[in-house]
C-alpha cells in the first residue's frame, strides 16, 4: 500500500484540479452504526490521536463548499444522498479516489457503474491493502466498468 502521505499528495492536487475546472468534491464516508451522528462528528472522530488514518484524515478534511455522504453500511449509493446528489449536479462522470481499492472503491465504482456513470479511478489517487490486489482491483474496474484508470496527474 503506498503511504498516506503519497495518496494524500495526489488526491489533494487532483481536488485542487477539479476545483479549477468547477468540479465539485463529494466525501463518502462510513458512518459505522451511529445512526444519530452528522459528518462533522464522523470527521471528529477519525482526527483523535492514536486513530489510524488520523493524518490522512488531517490532510483531506473536507472544506466548506464540499459536499459529504455517511453511508450506513457497505454501499456509497443504496440507503445515502449519493443517489442524489450527482443528478442535483448534472453530473455523467464520477471520480473515486481513495481507500480501499479492492473493497471500497471497487463497490462504489461497479454501483455507478450500474446507474450508468462514466467511471474513472486515477490509479495513483486509490490504495489497497496491498499491491497485488490494488492492481488486480483496478484491472478489473478497467476492464468490466470500463473505468479510467490512468494516473490523476495526468
Amino acid at each position: 500500500m503506498k503511504t498516506s502521505k503519497a495518496l494524500a499528495k495526489n488526491i489533494i492536487r487532483l481536488k485542487k484540479k477539479c476545483a479549477l475546472a468547477g468540479i465539485p468534491s463529494v466525501y463518502v464516508a462510513d458512518n459505522r452504526g451511529r445512526w444519530r451522528s452528522d459528518s462533522a462528528s464522523v470527521v471528529k472522530a477519525a482526527m483523535r490521536p492514536g486513530v489510524p488514518g488520523r493524518d490522512l484524515t488531517k490532510s483531506l478534511k473536507p472544506g466548506p463548499r464540499d459536499y459529504i455522504v455517511l453511508k450506513p453500511r457497505h454501499s456509497a449509493f443504496y440507503a445515502t444522498p449519493l443517489q442524489t446528489i450527482p443528478e442535483y449536479l448534472g453530473v455523467k462522470i464520477l471520480i473515486l479516489v481513495g481507500l480501499t481499492t479492492e473493497s471500497c472503491v471497487m463497490l462504489a465504482a461497479g454501483e455507478a457503474f450500474v446507474l450508468d456513470y462514466q467511471i474513472i479511478v486515477p490509479c495513483d489517487c486509490v490504495a489497497g491493502l496491498n499491491a497485488s490486489m490494488h492492481r488486480n482491483a483496478l484491472l478489473a474496474m478497467a476492464e468490466n466498468l470500463h473505468a479510467d484508470i490512468r494516473p490523476g496527474k495526468t
